[in-house]
């Protein structure tokens, strides 16, 4: 399943003689549940884990034809790995659809609305961003002003985060946003998870760390500016994203979230794009809303063997 939708209280299965070793949720239904609004928020897993959720392990199999298990990562994947870009960015844009094609890897834009449109090209137009989306990647929200509050008509945070939606959405039709990224700077203070929640399925902030599979904080999701390949002693390197596929890392089987903004250095950002490419039968590769989406379902979800009988 590439393109989870919902989270789901309860995952049930009906499990034949001949079920493979994992499981993922069904299809998303006509209508989502995640879209749906509470008084206090959407219905994402807003906690910040104070401890591991579930113990991370290495692939299961069975030990009996038709026990089951919920994959950790789509496709059983050990770990997952995605590339979000900041800022908009558009000059950027036709090196990133090149590269991201070639690597088979969808990419993440977050932008700041209210820039969008406007007489500098490093913003785009709504134009070049139905463009990107029809590539296959997405398009999110990085707020309308980045929190400039010294602009005129500035109205709050919770403008900021239900805004940059409207207007998204207003400039490309057909188009659903769903997950913010913080804006840094001098005003991040003013960012607040509570209200995110009430406008967003997940967000990234910039802890600079590989996020722990058990542990992740979907209202703050790290997010990597300083990405390593290159660390000498890669399980104490942190932002090491070879450390998803090392068992002796505690990041072992983790979400790689890698930030840039524009690219100054464009061959050190292929070595990133060159690490996937070259690892992709083990990493999954997707836009940041599909890896939370199917991260909080999972999450939540509980797995019963309702039938496990040969005649099944």
């Amino acid at each position: 399943m590439r393109n989870p939708h919902r989270l789901n209280n309860l995952l049930t299965l009906l499990c034949g003689s001949t079920l493979a070793s994992c499981a993922t949720a069904a299809e998303p239904a006509a209508t989502t549940p995640a879209a749906k609004t509470r008084s206090d928020q959407r219905l994402n897993l807003a906690e910040a884990p104070a401890k591991a959720r579930f113990k991370v392990t290495a692939r299961v199999w069975p030990e009996k034809g038709g026990e089951a298990s919920v994959c950790l990562w789509n496709d059983d994947k050990v770990a997952a790995f995605s590339i979000t870009i900041d800022d908009n960015s558009a000059p950027d844009i036709g090196w990133w659809l090149e590269k991201s094609k070639e690597a088979g890897l969808p990419l993440t834009w977050f932008i700041i609305t209210g820039r969008v449109g406007t007489a500098n090209t490093f913003w785009g137009d709504w134009a070049l961003w139905k463009r990107v989306r029809d590539a296959g990647h997405a398009v999110e929200s990085h707020t309308v002003t980045h929190l400039h509050v010294e602009e005129p008509g500035w109205k709050g945070i919770e403008w900021e985060y239900a805004d940059s939606i409207k207007q998204i959405e207003a400039g490309m039709i057909r188009h659903r946003v769903r997950f913010l990224a913080y804006p840094g700077g001098p005003n991040s203070k003013l960012n607040d998870p509570k209200i995110a929640a009430k406008h967003y399925l997940g967000a990234r902030g910039t802890r600079g760390s590989i996020n722990m599979a058990g542990q992740i904080d979907y209202l703050n999701v790290n997010g990597m500016s300083a990405p390593q390949l290159d660390n000498p002693d890669p399980k104490k390197g942190f932002a090491d994203v070879r450390n998803l596929l090392a068992a002796d890392s505690r990041h072992y089987r983790g979400w790689a979230v890698l930030l840039f903004h524009l690219v100054r250095d464009k061959a050190e950002a292929q070595k990133f794009l060159d690490f996937y490419k070259a690892n992709d039968e083990e990493l999954w590769g997707a836009t940041f809303g599909d890896v939370a989406l199917y991260g909080q379902e999972r999450d939540t979800a509980r797995l019963r063997t309702e039938d496990n009988t040969a005649a099944r």
